[in-house]
């Protein structure tokens, strides 16, 4: 299961979930705060970013990060809070027995997300109508 809704997220509910095993040698590590803390994470600061990271300018993940950097920076709406989202650390445990700790992120507003958007299709809701979770791969964290 890729996308859950809000509801499902629950004691005891099972779930088929299927989280790739890591080899630890190249799976990315967190940087230590200090190192973290001193990254200029700002729009201005974009073509800097890129080239810290590596990343073309035209590539998928230059487009995330343009796309990140512009909704942390723009004002919310008067009335309407900055974020729409809920994270969540849980604890699963397989069918056979090993535990872990995971992140999920629920998208608490989707009104403004694209009908096609494929968790609408997998979930079989329309946009606006539910809310869509999902954890975090583990490299998807800094």
């Amino acid at each position: 299961m890729v996308f859950f809704t809000l509801k499902d997220l629950k004691a005891w509910k099972r779930m088929a979930i299927y989280f790739p095993k890591r080899d630890p040698v190249i799976s990315p590590k967190f940087w230590p705060r200090e190192k973290s803390d001193s990254l200029p994470f700002s729009l201005n600061q974009l073509p800097y970013l890129l080239k810290l990271f590596s990343f073309s300018p035209n590539s998928p993940q230059a487009k995330a990060m343009e796309d990140t950097l512009r909704e942390c920076e723009s004002k919310p709406i008067k009335g309407q809070p900055r974020s729409k989202n809920k994270v969540y650390k849980i604890s699963l445990v397989g069918d056979n027995g090993d535990k872990v700790e995971a992140m999920v992120v629920c998208h608490l507003d989707t009104s403004q997300w694209g009908a096609s958007h494929v968790s609408f299709q997998v979930l079989g809701v329309k946009s606006g109508s539910s809310s869509v979770c999902h954890f975090f791969p583990a490299d998807d964290l800094m």
